[in-house]
Parts: structure tokens; C-alpha cells; sequence
């Protein structure tokens, strides 16, 4: 509830309260009013009675006389009893002279018996003589050694009367004070509390969420400048300016920080003392396969790796550095991880960095099975050309078929072994390409070219091309290194199919028009889905007994992909067994904006 609907809730409140008290204080006031009066005007009648007493003659007589005198002016019935009982004077009744009346008044009227022994006596009652209720008052007085009673009655109704125009009156009076006062308070109060409302309709919004900046506080009224509320305004603004610089720092803080984060190619975790995660950056939700929306405000077990909570928690009790090296078994992959944890301020929490050491392993692993596959690739026919030429040597004897037919396996041999160290020397060739090389090449007349050289070996293959009718596609690119990517998978569609080979090749673009796709589809044996995966790793292939016996070295695909990749392209491969292999390279038309 607002201030002002307080005040006016309290004015309702003080409007009641005055309603609840004015009538009885209306009554008090009254009756205290006409006893006065009438106290008074008995003080003065016994003025009158007891000059007029002192005046000579009989006393009785003279103060009875007196108020005869006055009886013209009186509005009050007025009584004069002495100390027994016996009426000498009343204005509007008849004086009793009965022997008992005396003893009979004074039982019957308290009010003179009370005023005989106080002094003063105030009563209401029924006046059996003149038919109404009357406000009594009697009071006591002496007068030459006796004791008399000035009575003075007034009716009760005219009281009442009195006391419903006082009411009247008062609450008109109270009424009109009061509308008068919430008036004043209400300008008072709407001149205090405008500028404060100003103030709170102006920040409420950004309170509420609904604007992003603090709001400049301007008075609706032109207000002195030296005034409490412009200076509180000036303060309000000043300060929403410094919160407003300190915001736009934390932003820029904050954005820094997390730019800073999302460019490390670690993996970075941070947790509160309560083991609950406070950030992530992008690496870390690629390691873990999870969203941010899944992590951040949760324990951190929901990550489900127990050993780099364990880690962390460890850190922190400890106050140091730990380090460990972890596996990562992600789907279809596993990752080797350099796991560093660091301690942050006392109880606050600690860091968890992950680095990805997976290309590292990568490296040793293959730089392990180059030297192996490479050593049993050369070993193979080595060892056979060895013995070849040991039995030739051992045996001269031989007959001339015989020695043609050993010639010509060490022939073989010998080119087997010249492809090999001929294709690994190709590999470390494209490793570097040169951008001399460069050159657009018409991507249809590429395809042409290696379609015919391959019809010249696999006479009974069908290969078909598929490329836009009116428009001639053309990227920049090494035609030498492409050609030989391109004759490399026509080349195995055709050896690894049953004759006639079928080959769809379709050259198209992407829908932006930047790369241009080269799908080779073949209907040959396909690939195995396990091996799709390893298919252009070097020295690797599907069948070896088969490849072998087709002359493979297991480079083709590797050569493919590395070529590709230098074109800062991609290859891709979907297959299936006894269906079937498609190979899709995707290349982009403009490759000076890589270099």
C-alpha cells in the first residue's frame, strides 16, 4: 500500500474515532454547560434574595417579594425552601402550607435534602407539577443564622435540544476542519511525495527487468536548482551513471573473460566450494557432450566422472596443483586428457582444466604403425626377393623357365616395393602445398580425363558423369594433386567391383554456391560399417590378402584424404556391405581466402 492510500486510510480512521467520541462528548460538554448555567444563575437569585433580605423588614417576606419582582425575567423555575422543608417561594407551582408536606418534600426531593447537607446538589427527575423531565439544581445558603435552599430547574428537553445543535454543529465544524485538513495534508503530502514517485515510476522498470539500463531521473516540474529533491536527483543520477560504467565494465569483464575461455582449446570447468559448476566453456561441453543448460548451477557429479570430482576435491583440501591423465570414452571415440586441477582462493572453489592429448597419442600410435606397417610392407617382399635370388644363387643350375619365372616374382617384387616408398614419398610431397600450384581447373574435364584412364585399364567399367548441362564448374585448385584423388577412388570403385564396375560421379554446388560436391558412388563389395572409420588410415585396409593381391599398399585412401584436406576440403563415405561405396568430397571454389 502506498503512503498516500495510508494517509488516507488514517484520515477514515481519525474520521471514525471522531464520529465514536462526539456524541458522548457532546453530552458531557452539554450537561456540564447548563449545570454551569444554572449554577450560576443560583448564585445569582441568591444574590438577589439575600440583598433584598438585608434591605430590612422581615427577611422571609423580603426575599420572596424580591423574586416576585423578578418573576418577568426568570425562564428557569425557581424554588426557595428553608432548612425544614417549607417551599417560601416557586415560581411555577403552588406553595403547600400543610402541616406534613415539609417532611413529604424533603423525602421526595434528594436533591434539596443533598443540597442541605453538601451544600450543592445536581439532579434529573420528573416534575409531577409541570409534567416534564427537569435538570435540578439546588444549593444551600444562610442568611441570618438560618439555613435556606436555592432550587433552579431547567427541562431536560430543552437540554437535549441544545445538546443535538452542539452535536450538529460541532461535526459540521469538525466535518469542515477535517476536509480542510486532508485537503492541506494532501497538497503537503502530493508536493513531498511527487518528486519521490517521479524518482520510483523512472528505476521501477529496470527493478522489474524490463530495461536493461538504469534511466535518467528527470522532475516533471522545474524545481529550484538548489532544492532537496533536484540535489537527490542529481545524486540518483550521478550514481546511475557510476552503476551504469561499473555494469558496462563487468560486462565488458565478463566478455573478455569468456572470449578468453571459448578460445582455449583446453577444456575449462569451474566450481564453487559447494562442488557446484559456475562455468564452462565450449570445449569443455564438446569433451563432455552435454549443454550448458544441463551444468551450470549443478553439482558437478552430473557429469557422471568421478575421478576428475575426486580430483577437484582433493585440490581444494589440499590447497595445490593437482595434476592426473584420464581417458575420456566418448561415443564412437575415445579421448586422452591431460586433467589439471587448481585450488582456487581459500573455500571458494577450484578449476578444472582439461586438455585434449588425444592428437598427441594419435600421433605416437600412427607414427607406430607407419614404422610397423611400412617395416612389414617392405619386409614382405624383400625377404621374397632374398630368397629368390638366394635360390638362384644357390642353385645355377636352374632351368631357363625356372629362372624366368623367379626373375619375374623379383620383378614384381621390386615394383611393389618402388609403388610403396614411390606412394609414401607422394604423402610427405603433399604434405606441403605449394600455392604456385594453384590453378582453376575445370572440374568436368578433371573428371573426363580420369574417367578415360581409367576405361583404359578396366575396359568393361561403366562410368558415368552427372554435372549441370549449362553451366561449367571451376575451382582453384592443384589439377595434378586433384586429378590423382579422384583417379585414386575411380580406381578402387573399378577394382573392388565385380566386372563390369558401375560408377556414378555427380558434380554439383552447395546451395550457397561456394564449394563444389564431387559424389563417386560405385555397386561394388562396400566396406564393413566397423572399418569406415579407420579406411584413411595409412597402410590400412579392409581385406589385406585381397588388396595384396590387387596391388594395394593401403595409401590410396590416405593419399585421398590428405590431398583433400590440403584443398581445405572434406571427404566423407557411406557404404554397405555387398551394396555398395560412396565417397563425397566437398571442396570450396575459393581457396585464396585460406591462404
Amino acid at each position: 500500500m502506498s503512503f498516500q492510500r495510508r494517509l488516507y486510510l488514517s484520515y477514515v480512521v481519525i474520521f471514525l474515532l471522531f464520529l465514536a467520541l462526539l456524541f458522548p462528548f457532546a453530552s458531557i460538554v452539554v450537561r456540564h454547560i447548563v449545570k454551569n448555567g444554572l449554577v450560576k444563575r443560583t448564585d445569582e437569585m441568591i444574590d438577589v434574595v439575600t440583598t433584598a433580605a438585608n434591605g430590612g423588614g422581615p427577611s422571609e417576606a423580603n426575599m420572596v417579594r424580591a423574586l416576585h419582582e423578578r418573576e418577568a425575567y426568570l425562564f428557569y423555575r425557581i424554588t426557595l425552601i428553608n432548612s425544614k422543608g417549607e417551599i417560601l417561594y416557586d415560581s411555577h407551582g403552588k406553595v403547600e402550607t400543610k402541616p406534613d408536606y415539609p417532611a413529604i418534600f424533603l423525602q421526595n426531593h434528594p436533591v434539596v435534602q443533598s443540597a442541605l447537607e453538601k451544600g450543592i446538589a445536581f439532579q434529573e427527575g420528573y416534575s409531577h407539577v409541570l409534567k416534564m423531565h427537569l435538570a435540578y439544581v439546588a444549593k444551600s445558603f444562610i442568611l441570618n443564622g438560618q439555613t435556606y435552599v436555592m432550587r433552579i430547574a431547567y427541562p431536560v428537553d430543552e437540554m437535549e435540544r441544545l445538546q443535538r445543535d452542539f452535536e450538529i454543529g460541532f461535526f459540521i465544524i469538525g466535518v469542515v476542519l477535517l476536509l480542510l485538513f486532508v485537503l492541506a495534508t494532501s497538497l503537503i503530502t502530493y508536493r513531498l511525495t511527487a518528486p519521490i514517485q517521479t524518482i520510483v515510476r523512472a528505476i521501477k522498470p529496470y527493478q522489474e527487468g524490463k530495461t536493461e539500463h538504469l534511466p535518467e531521473v528527470k522532475l516533471w516540474s522545474k524545481r529550484k536548482k538548489h532544492s532537496e529533491f533536484q540535489t537527490l536527483v542529481d545524486t540518483l543520477n550521478s550514481l546511475t551513471s557510476k552503476i551504469e560504467d561499473q555494469i558496462n565494465t563487468l560486462k565488458a569483464e565478463r566478455n573478455e573473460k569468456e572470449a578468453v575461455l571459448e578460445s582455449l582449446v583446453e577444456g575449462v570447468i569451474a566450481v564453487n566450494a559447494e562442488m557446484l559448476i559456475t562455468d564452462v566453456n565450449h570445449t569443455a561441453l564438446e569433451m563432455l557432450q552435454m549443454g550448458r543448460g544441463e551444468l551450470i548451477g549443478q553439482d558437478f557429479m552430473v557429469t557422471d566422472q568421478k575421478e576428475f570430482y575426486d580430483l577437484l576435491l582433493n585440490c581444494q583440501q589440499e590447497g595445490k596443483i593437482l595434476t592426473s591423465t584420464r581417458q575420456l570414452s566418448l561415443e564412437r571415440k575415445r579421448i586422452y586428457l591431460d586433467v589439471i586441477a587448481v585450488p582456487k582462493e581459500i573455500e571458494s572453489g577450484a578449476v578444472l582444466i582439461l586438455q585434449d592429448k588425444s592428437t598427441h597419442y594419435k600421433v605416437l600410435e600412427m607414427r607406430k604403425d607407419f614404422i610397423a606397417n611400412a617395416s612389414h610392407e617392405l619386409k614382405t617382399p624383400i625377404t621374397i626377393v632374398r630368397g629368390f635370388a638366394e635360390a638362384l644363387h644357390d642353385h645355377p643350375d636352374i632351368g631357363r623357365e625356372m629362372t624366368q619365372q623367379i626373375t619375374e616374382k623379383i620383378t614384381r617384387n621390386c615394383e611393389r616395393m618402388e609403388r610403396l616408398v614411390k606412394n609414401l614419398l607422394r604423402l610427405a610431397d603433399i604434405e606441403n602445398l605449394p600455392r604456385g600450384n594453384l590453378q582453376k581447373c575445370k572440374i568436368g574435364d578433371l573428371v573426363e580425363s580420369c574417367r578415360q584412364m581409367v576405361l583404359s585399364v578396366y575396359s568393361s567399367a561403366e562410368i558415368r558423369i552427372h554435372k549441370p548441362v549449362q553451366e561449367e564448374l571451376t575451382l582453384l585448385a592443384d589439377p595434378d594433386l586433384l586429378e590423382l584423388a579422384v583417379m585414386n577412388l575411380l580406381d578402387n570403385g573399378a577394382k573392388y567391383s565385380t566386372p563390369p564396375a558401375q560408377i556414378d560421379v555427380t558434380i554439383a554446388t552447395t546451395p550457397k554456391r561456394d564449394e563444389i560436391m564431387i559424389t563417386i558412388a560405385d555397386k561394388g563389395m562396400g566396406i564393413p560399417q566397423e572399418d569406415l572409420e579407420q579406411i584413411f588410415q595409412r597402410f590400412y585396409t579392409v581385406n589385406k590378402a585381397h588388396s595384396r593381391r590387387l596391388g594395394g599398399s593401403g595409401l590410396g585412401l590416405s593419399i585421398v584424404q590428405t590431398i583433400i584436406e590440403k584443398h581445405f576440403g572434406k571427404i566423407s563415405v557411406q557404404s554397405k556391405l555387398g551394396k555398395g561405396t560412396t565417397f563425397t568430397i566437398t571442396l570450396p571454389v575459393d581457396l585464396e581466402r585460406f591462404h
